[in-house]
């Protein structure tokens, strides 16, 4: 004798696939982007310029960037006039 199930309610979320970030996400998102690149521009700049010490303004801005002070040395190093 078989036993008689009910059917399984429709489920009342959406799936995860098609939720649409919040407008707080997008915002972090971006928000986080625009911090990243202002914090590497002294890279940038020092890259565009085919400066000879890129990888060490890329270490200074790195590890010190920080601490705005070492932001500002790369930034004013990657800003320098080169010898030629």
């Amino acid at each position: 004798m078989a036993i008689a199930t009910p059917l399984a309610p429709p489920p009342t979320t959406t799936p995860a696939l098609r939720r649409h970030p919040s407008g707080l996400g997008l915002l972090l998102i971006w928000t986080l982007a625009v911090i990243s690149l202002l914090y590497f521009l002294p890279l940038a700049i020092a890259f565009s310029r085919g400066h000879k010490d890129t990888g060490a303004i890329f270490v200074v801005d790195l590890f010190l960037g920080w601490t705005l002070v070492g932001w500002v040395v790369a930034l004013v190093w990657a800003c320098k006039s080169m010898k030629v």
